[in-house]
């Protein structure tokens, strides 16, 4: 699965990735070693397996993000099935 943003979304949106909801908190301006300005965002979400709540960082562009907690993170397996993302939604504030 891949993110591409063309500008920075709202805070408050909504992603779902097989049924696991991200919700963007914040964003925050950035530069990269290069010098060309960029754009993190934050979010969070709920570990699939203990429940606990964790923050998770990329840019605009990802492939990807953080499924599990730092305790539970098991690199290449699969939370469960298919990867899917549900189309994004705004939570009103």
């Amino acid at each position: 699965m891949k993110l591409a943003f063309s500008q920075t979304p709202p805070v408050g949106l909504v992603l779902s990735l097989d049924g696991q909801e991200y919700e963007m908190i914040s964003s925050a301006p950035h530069q990269r070693k290069d010098g060309t300005p960029t754009t993190l965002l934050t979010w969070t979400t709920q570990c699939p397996d203990c429940g606990r709540r964790f923050q998770v960082t990329t840019g605009l562009v990802t492939k990807g993000l953080n499924r599990r907690c730092a305790d539970h993170r098991q690199a290449l397996k699969p939370v469960s099935g298919k990867r899917r993302l549900v189309k994004p939604k705004v939570i009103a504030s």
